[in-house]
């Protein structure tokens, strides 16, 4: 199984998950629910199915 890290983890630890990735490993990186749901509150015309289409093409 892939290592996983949230946005915040590959923030501040950035240069392990690159380290891994260039050792041909691969790497996961996430977005926690948590910025999704601000992103809603912000954006509150965007509907569940735009967040999840946004998820499955990776911007999310």
């Amino acid at each position: 199984m892939s290592p996983t890290f949230n946005i915040g983890d590959a923030k501040t630890r950035l240069s392990h998950p690159v380290t891994q990735a260039g050792e041909g490993r691969d790497v996961i990186i996430i977005r926690t629910i948590e910025l999704l749901r601000r992103e809603r509150k912000e954006h509150p015309s965007v509907s569940a199915v735009e967040i999840r289409a946004a998820r499955d093409e990776g911007r999310a």
